[in-house]
């Protein structure tokens, strides 16, 4: 009945990732049924014009967020299990999955800023007030571009990593449910009169599921940083760790020090908002001037993040492969049969290929033979007895795994 992929959740948030990237939210949906996100809106519209009333905002405001998780949670709730019993219900699952992930939309609206410079400022501070709360009348091309980049930067976070994340913990159910608050706090989350004590709980509950993903987007970008030099990657993580707290959010300052950090700029600084100066504390030791080659410069960051985001959340034994093409298990009777799944990846028999030697005193020997739709495929070529590895270094192992004439570190 399909149920297999359904329990790889890695590997169905990996896929959802893809989709998108590749295909975004279909035009002919969007104008036919609309998107869920403006679904979400409404319902939160109504319960604010139904509660947001004097003397219990606050009280009323917690009861909102309640309901709107119960409206949304439920039928997916319902949703997955149904989909559960379907043949190949799980690729409906990641399909409906991939409609509250942003990458593609951001993407464009990112690239529209960038090419807006071709033909006028005034077009490109149109375009970057689609995705921006500053006020884009009063920036010149440094600040439109510096707005668009930690746009980039916290965005990532918001509306990649934290719903992936969600939807890799808790499947259907938890990306729906995210979305949920995280449109709430966009919506009625703010400081203003109107909504400071009804959309705390929205604003608090944000704070909370953003967390984890915040962290990991940071983290995230000093791995994609550390790709081009390993002198990126620092200051990325230098950045992040010095000055993320520095933010007035609890979370964007995590992605956005980090990705400054990692391009050499400086985030941050004086910006108006509906004609108040706010100035917030800087980001990253770089340049704070800026232009739109570094808008695209960005752009090129966050794609080879996204290439790093699948890479992670693919599973393993999708990536090793044995001779009829089925997924490797490195702890079963065929490798690694004592259970200790000590793994070292080298080159054993020098054949310029990289292979795999299980457990230490004696090593399952499992051969690459090919690369196959970028899979290594492996071979049983049976087990290395301990006098055949006296004097050589089973785990760890220090090789040039990517081929960059660096030295790295493989732990067994």
């Amino acid at each position: 009945m399909g149920t297999r992929p359904v329990t790889d959740t890695l590997a169905l948030a990996a896929l959802a990732l893809l989709i998108e990237s590749l295909i975004g939210y279909p035009k002919l949906l969007q104008t036919t049924i609309g998107h869920p996100v403006e679904w979400i809106g409404k319902l939160i519209t109504q319960l604010d014009e139904n509660l947001n009333t004097e003397p219990n905002q606050k009280k009323n405001g917690v009861v909102a967020i309640a309901l709107l998780c119960a409206a949304v949670g439920v039928p997916a709730i319902t949703l997955t299990y149904v989909l559960s019993l379907m043949p190949y219900g799980w690729v409906l699952n990641v399909l409906l999955a991939t409609t509250l992930i942003a990458q593609h939309s951001m993407r464009s609206h990112v690239t529209a800023v960038a090419d807006a410079f071709d033909d006028s400022i005034i077009r490109a501070r149109r375009e970057v007030g689609k995705i921006v709360g500053r006020d884009p009348d009063t920036l010149d091309e440094s600040g439109i571009s510096k707005a668009a980049l930690e746009s980039l930067a916290e965005n990532t976070s918001d509306g990649i990593v934290a719903p992936v994340f969600w939807y890799a913990i808790a499947g259907l159910p938890g990306i729906v449910i995210y979305k949920a608050i995280n449109t709430a706090d966009s919506m009625i989350g703010h400081r203003s009169e109107r909504y400071l004590r009804f959309g705390w709980a929205a604003a608090r509950l944000d704070d909370l599921v953003n967390l984890p993903a915040s962290r990991l987007t940071g983290a995230l970008f000093a791995a994609t940083a550390w790709l081009k030099s390993k002198q990126d990657a620092r200051s990325a993580w230098n950045s992040m760790w010095r000055d993320a707290s520095k933010h007035g959010s609890p979370n964007a300052g995590w992605p956005e020090s980090s990705m400054a950090g990692a391009l050499g700029l400086k985030f941050g600084g004086p910006r108006n908002y509906d004609g108040d100066m706010v100035n917030l504390p800087w980001m990253g030791d770089g340049r704070s001037q800026m232009n739109k080659q570094d808008i695209r410069t960005g752009l090129a960051f966050f794609e080879r993040a996204k290439v790093g985001e699948q890479l992670i959340l693919k599973s393993p034994q999708r990536v090793f492969v044995d001779e009829d093409s089925q997924p490797l298990r490195l702890n079963s009777g065929t490798a690694g049969k004592s259970g200790r799944r000590k793994l070292t990846v080298t080159d054993w028999d020098g054949d310029g290929k990289f292979d795999f030697l299980l457990n230490s005193s004696n090593a399952d020997f499992l051969k690459q033979v090919e690369t196959k739709n970028g899979k290594w495929v492996m071979m049983n070529a049976g087990t290395l007895a301990k006098r055949n590895i006296e004097g050589h270094d089973v785990s760890p192992t220090v090789v040039d795994f990517d081929g960059d004439r660096v030295p790295d570190f493989l732990g067994g």
